[in-house]
C-alpha cells in the first residue's frame, strides 16, 4: 500500500502532455467516480488472476499478464506457499487512457495459512483489451503519457479515499493481532531470502549443466618430413633442368623435405 496522506484537488478534466507539440498529443483525464464491480469481464479476469496467485499457477498468470520477470515469478510461487485464499475481492474501476482500458483498484482480504484473521490490501492493475477483444493485465513498459495519466487518476479524491480506508483497516488489523502483525512485517524479508536462494540454485544448476570448457592451448609442433633417394639425383639451384647444377645426391641418402611443388620438383 502506498498512498500520500495529502488529497490533491483535481479539476474536472486534466490534460496530460509529455513533450507534446500540439493538441493532438494530449490525453484528457476525466474526473469520473469510481465504479464498483461494474464490468463482469474485468471482475472475472481479476478473480482468475488472484486464484492463480493462490495456486502459484504461473501458466495462467503468463496467459493473462503481459510481462512477468524471473524475480516476480519466483516471488509469486514462494508467496503462494503462505496464502490460503482471497475470500473477499472488490474491483473498483476508472476508464483508462486508451479505448477499452481500465485502471482497476482491487480491494481484497487475504487469508494466510495458520492465521485465522484476514489482512486487507489494495492493488492497482492496468487492464487492456487485445486484438481479439479479450482483457489482460498490461504490465509491459508504458509510454510517458500513459504513466502520467495513471498517476493523475491515482490522486483523484475518491481513489485517495479508497487507499486511505484500506490503509486504516490494515493498521487496525496489525494493532489488534500482534502475531499476524509480526508475520506481515517478516513476510517481505522471507520472500526476498527465498527468491535469492532460488536464483542461486538456478545459477548453480545452470553452471552444472553447462560447465565452462577449459581453453586448451595447443603448442605448435613442427613436423619434419624426410625422404630417401632411390638413385643418384642432380641438385639444381631452381626447379628446372636448365638451372645451375649444384651437386648430386648419393643413392639411399636421407634428406629433409622442405617443399613439394606442383611441377614435381622438391
Amino acid at each position: 500500500i502506498s498512498a500520500s496522506e495529502k488529497k490533491a484537488e483535481v479539476p474536472a478534466t486534466v490534460e496530460v502532455e509529455t513533450n507534446a507539440q500540439n493538441q493532438e498529443d494530449m490525453i484528457t483525464v476525466p474526473e469520473e467516480t469510481l465504479e464498483k464491480d461494474a464490468y463482469p469481464e474485468v471482475n472475472s479476469l481479476v478473480k482468475q488472476y488472484y486464484q492463480a496467485l493462490v495456486d502459484g499457477d504461473m501458466e495462467t498468470i503468463h496467459s493473462i499478464k503481459s510481462y512477468v520477470d524471473e524475480e516476480e515469478e519466483l516471488k509469486i510461487v514462494k508467496k503462494s506457499e503462505f496464502i490460503e485464499n482471497y475470500p473477499n475481492i472488490v474491483v473498483y474501476t476508472k476508464k483508462g487512457p486508451v479505448d477499452n482500458s481500465f485502471i482497476a483498484y482491487v480491494q481484497y482480504d487475504v487469508k494466510f495459512l495458520d492465521y485465522e484473521q484476514t489482512a486487507p490490501g489494495l492493488n492497482t492493475l492496468y487492464i487492456c483489451q487485445n486484438e481479439e477483444g479479450k482483457y489482460y493485465i498490461n504490465s509491459s513498459e508504458l509510454d510517458e503519457q500513459i504513466i502520467e495519466y495513471l498517476k493523475t487518476v491515482s490522486v483523484q479524491n475518491d481513489v485517495m479515499e479508497l487507499f486511505n480506508t484500506v490503509q486504516v483497516a490494515y493498521n487496525d488489523v496489525k494493532t489488534e493481532n500482534e502475531e499476524l502483525s509480526g508475520f506481515l512485517d517478516e513476510l517481505p524479508s522471507l520472500l526476498a531470502a527465498a527468491v535469492g536462494e532460488a536464483i542461486a540454485e538456478q545459477e548453480a544448476m545452470e553452471a552444472a549443466l553447462h560447465p565452462e570448457e577449459e581453453e586448451v592451448v595447443e603448442e605448435a609442433v613442427e613436423v619434419v618430413k624426410t625422404v630417401k633417394t632411390t638413385d643418384v639425383v642432380n641438385v639444381r639451384s631452381s626447379d628446372s633442368i636448365e638451372a645451375d647444377k649444384l651437386g648430386k645426391t648419393t643413392k639411399g641418402q636421407i634428406l629433409d623435405l622442405i617443399e613439394e611443388r606442383v611441377n614435381g620438383w622438391s
